[in-house]
């Protein structure tokens, strides 16, 4: 499974040793990973149900010519949403909750007019503002 230079086991561990290194630098956790990407999929996933026009822009700038690019963000989903059960040890219903609570901060964090780092990914410490700010301000209080 790789997608935008994560790549992951069909366990869902870290595949390459090279990027355990770059993941594991204390932005995000692995788990958080998993509902960024489940996230990120899922909207993907929305926006070519609700705009048919998307699908070209998603096509080939996000994601590789040569993939089915439906049968591909449906698989990423379920696959993460998978993670999320599975390498968590949580119910049906906690992993629910936890997605319920993270998509809510990341509602509160964008209806905040101070602004915020999501979307500006020019430099690789915005990148890893970006992922600090994903872990620490949408999914981590998602377990408090």
């Amino acid at each position: 499974l790789y997608d935008c230079g994560v790549e992951l086991t069909a366990e869902g561990q870290y595949g390459r040793p090279d990027y355990h290194k770059h993941a594991t630098r204390g932005t995000y956790s692995l788990h958080s990973l998993y509902f960024l990407l489940w996230a990120n999929f899922g909207t993907f996933c929305i926006s070519m149900l609700t705009q048919p026009d998307s699908q070209s822009k998603i096509h080939g700038p996000i994601i590789s010519e040569w993939q089915a690019i439906r049968h591909y963000c449906v698989s990423q989903v379920k696959t993460m949403w998978m993670y999320l059960r599975n390498n968590l040890s949580l119910s049906d219903e906690e992993r629910s909750f936890l997605v319920t609570r993270c998509l809510m901060n990341m509602y509160e964090i964008n209806m905040d007019s101070s602004g915020s780092s999501l979307g500006k990914l020019r430099t690789r410490e915005e990148q890893d503002e970006y992922e600090t700010e994903w872990h620490s301000r949408i999914y981590t209080p998602a377990w408090e």
